[in-house]
């Protein structure tokens, strides 16, 4: 990826909870259903303020 720096968009990541013991993408993971309130709003924040 390094060699085409132009097609790197700019992106986030944030991460909510901590519950599984395996980490994302792992066929074994399990999310966190008590964070995904925590997720939605921080969305939409960031949302609100780059809009």
């Amino acid at each position: 990826m390094a060699e085409n720096r132009e097609a790197v968009k700019p992106n986030i990541v944030f991460l909510c909870g901590k519950k599984s013991a395996y980490p994302h993408h792992h066929p074994k993971f399990d999310i966190d259903e008590e964070e995904i309130g925590t997720a939605i709003d921080r969305f939409l924040n960031l949302v609100k303020h780059f809009a």
